[in-house]
This record gives structure tokens, C-alpha cells and sequence, in this order.
């Protein structure tokens, strides 16, 4: 299984063993992948992210308070594109090629963002290198993209997905009208699916609903941008979702002879405050009706991609994969959950000293943290826990972390955990990148009750000033 991460690397990971390697590194911002004829495809960001002056949570935001020159300044530098390798037998890669050239991006989700295959042609979700203030800014994009098409660039491409054929130099636009599609999928029928982000700050002012799932269909127009008269918005022409997604951050999508898999942060009353994510879940959505069937519930991860192998979804987040059974509901994968984690729970509380012990019990059981209610009554269930991860050497934290000196993992009960009883247990996986030398936790809602567990680092033979030696043993990243 081929990864993606923000450290510009394609990963390769041994799902059997868990063993995980570089292939690649050296590239910018790499998100989408997909193989076709032996060959790997990524889209990668280019240089926009060292092109911006500000940088949040490991990733940057465009320059929505700069000048209309600097943005048109960040447009004609922008080096987004499609590369393509060549995969050998032990999985390496070897033979880079351009693939696809000329996109333009101002931030790490408009630019180039999915990418899938059918078989026969590849296929490329660009978003729109739109502001916050479109009503005002639209405008001026649109000028700066025909500048830009006279100087080589490919401003068409904007807001679509195109797709190309191995080795072919020419690009077709397959669908139109698009913000930002984060998400590809190929049904087994041929259809090609996609996930819309709704425009920031405003829901969708095509749609007034939210986030799309869309049927993508050859020459296709589905409303975007949304600046100019009501009249476009009732465009005869544009096509309408499959469901508006009351929701933010849609990213993972797969596709199935059961339906459509899609990931992303749920938004409950999505009209008042589109900030405001109840938990990340996976639903899948049946071809007849585009009901969805809950089948995962998370607080904390964002699922960025869905892969299948043999019955079985891989989920991958920014620091974990999930495994679960595609065919099990959300209720379900909980009782499995449960029956699985029942034994080993038993055993800590029989076995091992509580590291933590106030109102719940915290044990360290190999990678994970145990978290152990009693009495616990279902309400009980949505208490929130905040959990900070302090590294010994603070250089291993991501860039964006430093200043802080910790790692945030805050997660719900139900989030991690299952009731069983008048028990409650959680089970939250500690991150393996780094050696971690403290760890700090406690009900989100009371800060009075911070706890605190002292972790003694490994012995090794040699010590450095910054911290110990330890093994580079990295983590998952956005992409498959």
C-alpha cells in the first residue's frame, strides 16, 4: 500500500507485517495517488506551500489578506502538477515523469487533490484557486486567468477534473463547475464519483445545503464558482448532487458494489456554525436511494482515504489506519470492538498498575492507552478527554507543533471506547513516530484534574543533546 505525507514521501507499507518504508521522498505537497499500468500517479502541490507567508496545523492557508498582484504573483509561480513513476518488483520507484503541468494552486487544497483511474484514462480533481471573499475577489481571478493562459498556463483547468491517458500529452476536461473535489472514486459501472468542500465560511452558496457528493458524468457543469447573478445559479445545465452533505471536511471516497464510502466531519446543524464538527465517520451510501448506513465513528481522525482488500476498508488518517469490515454497521464494528478489546482490558485491570487513577483508570498496554470508567452510565459515554503527547526531543514533533512542545490527541469516550456494563473502556492508540516522554490527560470540561504519566525513555548506547537515539519509524499519511 502506497502512502502520501505532508513530509513530501511516498510510503510504502506491508499490510501483512506493518512494515513501512520509504519509495520516495523530496516532493512538496503530495496528496492523491493511483496505479495504471504499472506506473504510480501522485498530484503533487509543487512549491506553493514555501511560496506563502503563513503556516497553520502542518499545512498553509493562501494569501486571502494580500494584494490582487501578489496573488497573481503566487498563481504565475505556482508549480502544481501530476507526476508519474515507474513501480519496480520490490516496489520502488524509478523513471519520473511529468505527467500533467501548468495547474495552478494557492494553498494546499486548490490546487491538484484526487486522483483515480478507470482503467484506461487518469483522472485529476483541480479545485479553483478561490478567497474567502469571492463576491469580491472572483472577479479579479478570473482576469488574472486569462493573463495567465498567455503565459502557459492552464487556468481551464481550474474548478474541473480532467483526465488523461498513460503517455498521451493531451488533456481533456471530463466535468466542470467544481470548488474543490477532494475525492475520487470509480463505481464498478464505470461512474466516476467525487466529494465538493463547500466554500469556506459560507456554506454552499450554489446549493445553501453543504458539501456534495456528486456523479460525475462527461461534460458535466455542477455550479461553481458561485460569484456573478442568481441567474447562473439556475443554470439549467448544472448538475445536481447525489446528496448534500451536512458536513465539512469531506475527503476519503471509494466505491463498491455495496455503494459509495464516503469520509468526513459531521455538522449537525450545519446553518448556524459550519465550524463545529460533532465527530469524523464513514458512511456508505446505497446506489437506489443515497441513503447513507453509518459503518465509522471517530472523534478525533479525519479519514483522508478509503482503500478496500478482501472485504475489508482501510481508513487511513493522519497518524492511523483503521481496519474494519465493510459490511458491518458503525453499532456493529463497536460490539466487535468490544468483544475484542474485552480480554486484554480484563487482563490490564488484573495485571498492571494503573498509571492514572481518578474517576477513571489510564493503563499503558504495548502501544495504546487504556482508559477504564467504573461505575459508567451511557451518558458518561460523551465525556471528552483532552490528551497531550510530549515527546523527549521536541525537533520530532511536526514544525507547526514545536512552539507548543506537544501533541494534541483530545478525543470523546464513544470515540475511542464502547460501554459494557456499568464499565467503560477506551482504547487509544499512542503515536510511534517519536519516543515520548511524557504524556498528560484529563476530563476536557475540568482542567482542575490534570493528570500527568513520567515515561522513562529507552536505554541506548549513545546520548545526544537533544534527546535519544531512536529508530525512524514514521507514520501513515493523507493519501493512498
Amino acid at each position: 500500500m502506497y502512502l502520501s505525507d505532508r513530509n513530501g514521501r511516498l510510503r510504502l507499507l506491508n499490510v501483512a507485517t506493518g512494515e513501512i518504508k520509504t519509495a520516495l521522498e523530496g516532493l512538496s505537497f503530495p496528496k492523491g495517488l493511483t496505479v495504471l499500468e504499472g506506473r504510480l500517479y501522485v498530484a503533487d502541490m509543487g512549491n506553493v506551500c514555501h511560496l506563502l507567508t503563513k503556516e497553520e496545523r502542518g499545512g498553509c492557508r493562501p494569501l486571502l489578506d494580500r494584494s490582487n498582484r501578489q496573488i497573481l504573483e503566487l498563481l504565475r509561480q505556482s508549480s502544481a502538477r501530476v507526476l508519474s513513476y515507474r513501480i519496480d518488483a520490490d516496489g520502488e520507484l524509478d523513471d519520473r515523469q511529468v505527467a500533467l503541468e501548468g495547474i495552478l494552486g494557492i494553498s494546499r487544497q486548490h490546487g491538484p487533490n484526487a486522483v483515480t483511474n478507470d482503467g484506461e484514462w487518469v483522472y485529476v480533481s483541480i479545485a479553483h484557486p478561490m478567497s474567502e471573499q469571492p463576491d469580491t475577489d472572483g472577479d479579479f481571478i478570473t482576469a488574472a486567468a486569462e493573463q495567465l493562459a498567455s503565459e502557459g498556463g492552464r487556468p481551464d483547468l481550474m474548478g474541473t477534473v480532467a483526465r488523461f491517458r498513460p503517455g498521451d500529452t493531451e488533456v481533456e476536461i471530463y466535468a466542470s463547475g467544481l470548488h474543490s473535489a477532494q475525492g475520487l472514486a470509480v463505481a464498478p459501472d464505470g461512474t466516476i464519483y467525487g466529494v465538493d468542500q463547500a466554500v469556506a465560511g459560507a456554506g454552499s452558496a450554489v446549493s445553501g445545503q453543504g458539501e456534495e457528493l456528486n456523479a460525475l458524468v462527461e461534460g458535466g457543469f455542477y455550479g461553481y464558482p458561485f460569484w456573478g447573478t442568481e441567474a447562473k445559479h439556475r443554470d439549467s445545465r448544472v448538475m445536481e448532487p447525489e446528496v448534500f452533505l451536512k458536513a465539512r471536511d469531506a475527503k476519503g471516497i471509494y466505491a463498491n458494489g455495496q455503494g459509495v464510502y464516503v469520509g468526513y466531519g459531521v455538522v449537525e446543524d450545519f446553518g448556524i456554525s459550519i465550524g463545529d464538527v460533532d465527530g469524523f465517520v464513514v458512511d456508505r451510501f446505497d446506489y437506489e436511494t443515497f441513503e447513507p448506513t453509518r459503518i465509522f465513528q471517530q472523534n478525533l481522525p479525519k479519514v483522508h482515504a478509503i482503500l478496500e482488500r478482501e472485504g475489508l476498508l482501510y481508513l487511513v488518517t493522519k497518524h492511523t489506519i483503521y481496519v474494519i469490515d465493510s459490511s458491518l454497521t458503525a453499532a456493529e464494528q463497536v460490539s466487535g470492538f468490544a468483544s475484542r478489546f474485552a480480554e486484554e482490558v480484563e487482563q490490564s485491570i488484573a495485571a498492571d498498575t494503573p498509571q492514572i487513577s481518578f474517576k477513571y483508570e489510564v493503563y499503558i498496554r504495548e502501544n495504546d492507552l487504556v482508559y477504564v470508567m467504573e461505575p459508567c452510565a451511557e451518558a458518561d459515554m460523551s465525556r471528552q478527554f483532552w490528551l497531550h503527547i510530549i515527546p523527549v526531543n521536541r525537533q520530532d514533533l511536526p514544525e507547526y507543533r514545536r512552539e507548543y512542545g506537544f501533541d494534541i490527541y483530545d478525543f470523546y469516550l464513544y470515540g475511542y471506547g464502547v460501554q459494557n456494563g456499568q464499565r467503560c473502556v477506551a482504547v487509544v492508540p499512542l503515536p510511534q513516530q517519536y519516543v515520548i516522554g511524557q504524556i498528560k490527560t484529563g476530563f476536557y470540561d475540568d482542567w482542575r484534574w490534570e493528570r500527568v504519566i513520567n515515561l522513562k525513555p529507552p536505554e541506548t548506547g549513545r546520548q545526544y543533546p537533544d534527546g535519544p537515539e531512536q529508530a525512524a519509524t514514521g507514520g501513515p499519511g493523507d493519501g493512498l
